[in-house]
């Protein structure tokens, strides 16, 4: 199992290092620069206001789905169609509860039109992650691989070409912007649906109210993770819009760091796609389950480290550069977020080994804790420090989150770390933030040289100490082959 995670994740880091940057700093830095940052502010809120009701769309059957056919593949026959019947109810359900919150919260008419295309692409996102779960449950890791930026890519081909060669780039608008998003979308799902029934496993037309009862029923607890970890990551956003009377600006600024972490959040989020069905078919086994744990981790944490501490050290060169309204004040935002990613990226491991137990109740304890701390911290932060307050905000409640998945981890899982994993991620981490350091205010050369120079400093010291060795990515190239 070790083996053919090393295989895959390889692949899936290639992959969208390659597409999920270009998309970032290509397609979505340049239309919040075209559109500005008020009109990007008030599409981000709206995005995250909408997020917040996910937990309609996939009340936990997507974990219960990834773990329970990883655990038995035969389930796959009967499961699918009966979790597609209720993910189908509960779309028409997610629309109708979104659009009666937004009466009752008073968003103005003119932000509709956004909402009702936002609605669609949540709901097809939620469609293709669905598709996903069941191509990786069912051993085709490598396929899911691609579907992971293949959406990304197909923007990047689209928008791309209007925003770098087209005289129309001035003329884009968030509508074009949200649309483009639903069509590479709903391809994704049908190359996905392509893929899925290639395998030409039959499914049994089985459905009925008793049995997606029964589904709802299993995936609760699930769900219940869903919903706690989408408030407190996704109430920063729709608070500033709420709080401050600017016109989205804040919410703007905050977008524009947190665009930064999203983009920095998808290595976690890719290891944690993989490792869900991994980790969940190897629950009873302690040993390989600590041994492919040691082994995500090292690799995780040579890749985070530059990451992090280049973003610290170079946050206001980074936003002058992408953005044309930004000013040191984004930088600040940015370096608080980073910082917060670092804490977020440790919960791809450890809160992904708790979800493959199944046994989560303490975990939603953790996270009713984290959205109070969440909610009452912007409560007090933004008025007085705005999008800075609302940064400092997740900060605190991802230090909060990260120390008890760590601990629940160990608890439920008996898995063992190698102190000198620990020790080694300790030496890379100190070493990196010195070097970068020294190489900041020593160099008199341009500050992307200097952060190049860094970053291959940090992966070095990674290779030397072990963190990343030439024998993985040897096997991983033989296993590919």
């Amino acid at each position: 199992m070790k083996k053919l995670f090393l295989s895959n994740i390889f692949l899936i880091l290639a992959l969208n290092l390659i597409a999920k940057p270009l998309y970032v700093f290509g397609i979505d830095v340049q239309i919040q620069n075209i559109v500005g940052p008020e009109s990007y502010g008030i599409y981000f809120a709206l995005f995250n206001f909408c997020y917040l009701f996910q937990i309609l769309l996939d009340p936990g059957l997507q974990n219960l789905n990834t773990q329970s056919i990883s655990a038995d593949r035969e389930k796959f026959s009967k499961q699918f169609p009966q979790i597609l019947f209720v993910k189908t109810i509960l779309a028409v359900a997610f629309f109708l509860v979104v659009l009666l919150f937004v009466f009752l919260f008073d968003y103005p008419k003119a932000y509709y039109n956004y909402i009702y295309l936002i609605i669609c692409l949540q709901v097809l996102i939620s469609f293709l992650l669905f598709l996903r779960s069941n191509i990786s449950s069912l051993g085709m890791y490598t396929y899911d691989v691609y579907l992971s930026a293949l959406d990304k890519i197909l923007l990047v081909i689209g928008l791309g070409y209007i925003i770098w060669f087209s005289p129309f780039r001035d003329q884009l608008t968030i509508t074009h912007f949200i649309q483009a998003q639903i069509l590479s979308i709903v391809i994704s799902c049908f190359v996905a649906g392509i893929i899925l029934f290639s395998k030409r496993i039959p499914v049994v037309f089985d459905i009925s109210w008793s049995q997606s009862k029964a589904l709802l029923y299993k995936a609760s607890p699930y769900a219940l993770v869903f919903l706690l970890m989408t408030l407190y990551t996704r109430m920063d956003g729709v608070m500033l819009e709420r709080l401050l009377d600017d016109r989205g600006y804040e919410a703007g600024v905050y977008a524009a760091g947190f665009k930064m972490y999203d983009a920095a959040n998808m290595i976690g989020f890719l290891f944690a796609t993989l490792l869900l069905p991994m980790f969940s078919s190897l629950v009873k086994n302690k040993e390989a389950l600590s041994e492919l744990s040691d082994q995500a981790l090292k690799i995780l944490m040579a890749l985070v480290i530059p990451l992090v501490s280049l973003v610290l050290f170079y946050a206001d060169d980074i936003m002058l550069f992408l953005f044309e309204d930004a000013s040191l004040y984004y930088g600040k935002v940015l370096r608080i977020l980073i910082l917060a990613f670092f804490c977020v990226a440790l919960s791809y491991i450890f809160g992904t080994l708790v979800t493959s137990t199944g046994k989560l109740r303490k975990m939603n304890y953790l996270f009713l804790l984290g959205i109070l701390v969440n909610w009452l911290l912007n409560l007090v932060l933004i008025p007085e420090y705005k999008a800075l307050g609302a940064a400092y905000a997740t900060l605190t409640t991802q230090v909060l989150i990260i120390f008890g998945q760590i601990d629940l981890a160990f608890s439920l899982t008996d898995i063992k770390i190698s102190r000198h994993t620990i020790l080694k991620i300790l030496f890379v981490l100190v070493t990196t933030v010195v070097f970068s350091y020294l190489i900041m205010h020593s160099l008199t050369v341009h500050w992307l040289l200097k952060l190049v120079v860094s970053g291959i400093i940090s992966l070095i010291l990674s290779f030397l100490v072990g963190l990343l060795r030439l024998d993985i990515a040897k096997d991983s190239i033989e296993l590919d082959s």
